[in-house]
């Protein structure tokens, strides 16, 4: 028996939420937070979550009777169920777990890692009858000494969203689930460019904020403790898209951190439409991508491949299509380009009627620093309309050299990191 750990078990959790591989992994409720309409009283019945926290209370790996002396970490381990998850090289290696010293045998591109029996019983996730790996709370732990503070909040925001980067780092991959695949870089939309920052979306999370802090309190984290504690402080839950994570974190974390430091927003929010108003918007529901209560205001990323020049987006579609299907692929973009369009049309109106105050965003506004600001700008000119509160010294403080090296660095390294492949 196989037991992948670390880089390793988060390449295998991005193939098993992005193909179809015929595998499940444990999923906790997506709690949404509830949007409070102006006037509206907030109602804590409503936000009541039927978490399942059976987790917390689960026995030992030792005391359910593991076979610990069946982890191997030395023979030829079979990944073909789960499709093309990346080439390992002796920088990058496979990575097997094992439970004794002397059970650790190293072999060129692969090496083992020793945990202690201790661990809850739920930390080890069957694969199939030979393969195993461990939990995604137990990644994130064992990820933490690798990463940065701010790549690793993004971690944490993708297994507690609802989107997955591509486990591969080079190649197309094969098998891939009927789910939304999408680059989301502007780049990518010069048809001179390979398109390779493709991700699966539409998912559901494989862990959550709470699960992942029970762990650090309860497994000990071999290095990094102080800065998972940070990155799950930072990072939010919802996410639908590596954009929305990089939108949330910059606008919402702290000056000292090269943020923007307007408060922690609600992704994928809840608004619930009252029935007297039901017959004025098309919709008794709406999921918000990034909501701050206290502006009323939402911010949403609009993906390029419907909000960019239609004109360009064609030629686009048309290159990757080639000669042969090229028509039948430009017609299904327009039809669909058409309809999304639309729909975005409509909702906007409802959600402006509804007293939300819509920023959009692109890809462009995350390439620079000069874009970003505005959008910053934009939301704090709704906090002071909806508050009374002047935002003038912190518009003017957007200036200062100094701070806006610390945003560009920010923007640059949540950028780098949502990359196809991300931390591995």
């Amino acid at each position: 028996m196989h037991i992948l750990a670390a880089a390793s078990a988060l390449r295998v959790v991005r193939a098993i939420r992005s193909w179809d591989t015929g595998i499940s992994l444990p999923i906790p409720e997506l709690r949404r937070d509830r949007v409070l309409l102006p006037g509206e009283e907030y109602d804590a019945t409503f936000d009541e979550c039927d978490e399942d926290l059976t987790f917390q209370v689960t026995p030992t790996l030792e005391e359910a009777g593991f076979g610990f002396d069946d982890a191997e970490s030395n023979a030829r381990v079979d990944l073909s169920r789960l499709g093309e998850v990346g080439s390992f090289t002796q920088e990058s290696p496979l990575e097997l777990a094992v439970f004794s010293e002397s059970r650790k045998f190293h072999r060129k591109k692969s090496v083992a890692r020793t945990m202690p029996k201790t661990l809850p019983a739920r930390s080890i996730v069957r694969i199939d009858a030979d393969l195993c790996m461990v939990c995604p709370e137990l990644i994130v732990l064992q990820m933490a000494s690798r990463l940065s503070e701010m790549t690793l909040a993004q971690l944490i925001m993708e297994l507690c969203g609802t989107y997955s980067l591509s486990p591969v780092s080079e190649g197309d991959a094969t098998g891939a689930k009927e789910v939304r695949t999408d680059d989301w870089d502007a780049d990518a939309w010069d048809v001179s460019k390979r398109n390779a920052d493709e991700c699966a979306f539409d998912l559901e999370p494989v862990t959550n904020i709470e699960r992942i802090r029970w762990y650090s309190q309860h497994v000990r984290v071999r290095g990094g403790a102080a800065k998972l504690r940070d990155a799950l402080r930072l990072a939010i839950e919802g996410s639908a898209s590596p954009p929305e994570t990089i939108v949330a974190l910059m606008l919402s974390l702290p000056r000292e951190k090269g943020g923007y430091g307007l408060g922690r927003p609600s992704l994928n929010a809840r608004l619930d439409v009252m029935p007297t108003e039901y017959s004025s918007v098309g919709k008794n529901v709406y999921f918000l991508d990034a909501f701050w209560q206290d502006a009323f205001a939402d911010v949403e990323y609009e993906s390029t491949s419907f909000h960019l020049d239609p004109l360009v987006a064609l030629t686009f579609v048309a290159a990757r299509a080639g000669d042969s299907e090229a028509d039948d692929a430009i017609y299904e973009w327009r039809r669909e380009y058409v309809t999304k369009a639309d729909a975005d049309r409509r909702r906007l109106r409802d959600l402006q009627y509804l007293g939300v105050q819509v920023i959009p965003v692109t890809a462009f506004d995350l390439k620079d620093v000069d874009r970003l600001d505005q959008v910053a700008r934009s939301l704090a000119r709704c906090r002071e309309r909806a508050t009374g509160v002047n935002l003038g010294t912190w518009a003017e403080s957007l200036g200062e050299w100094d701070y806006k090296e610390a945003r560009r660095g920010l923007l640059r390294e949540l950028r780098d990191a949502s990359r196809l492949g991300g931390p591995v």
